[in-house]
């Protein structure tokens, strides 16, 4: 599954400043409660998928060729969740150290740390690794 996530409307959407404007005000949340022993299952109890945000799957920062995997992968998996991590940009700078380029970064989410899917603003981009992949498994 490749997804295109919808813009709130502000600038740059991701800051607690944006969401304090979009939602009225801003309340600070952590999802490390994720990674607990048994928080998967309670998630499937409610849910089909999570989706995370990449550091959750690939800790940062890394070095190039070499990404560190968490948990979060094989224990949503287990529970028989799917996981479709956000959000894959192309724009320059947006790569960690792990990954050459938004290519490389899509192949080590998918092929490596076996994501289901991902959200992507550029949904061609993945598209194009997807179908690279199949055709090499041919």
């Amino acid at each position: 599954m490749i997804a295109h996530r919808g813009a709130s409307g502000y600038l740059p959407e991701h800051t607690l400043e944006s969401k304090a404007l979009a939602y009225g005000k801003v309340t600070p949340y952590s999802y490390d409660w994720m990674f607990k022993s048994g928080a998967m299952k309670t998630i499937a109890s409610y849910a089909e998928g999570i989706g995370p945000w990449k550091p959750m799957i690939v800790t940062e920062p890394g070095s190039l060729g070499k990404p560190v995997f968490t948990g979060m992968v094989k224990e949503a998996h287990a529970a028989g969740l799917k996981v479709h991590p956000y959000t894959f940009r192309q724009d320059g700078g947006e790569s960690p150290a792990y990954a050459k380029d938004v290519t490389d970064l899509l192949n080590i989410f998918l092929y490596q740390a076996d994501v289901d899917g991902v959200f992507s603003d550029f949904p061609d981009k993945a598209v194009a690794v997807i179908q690279a992949h199949e055709g090499t498994r041919k």
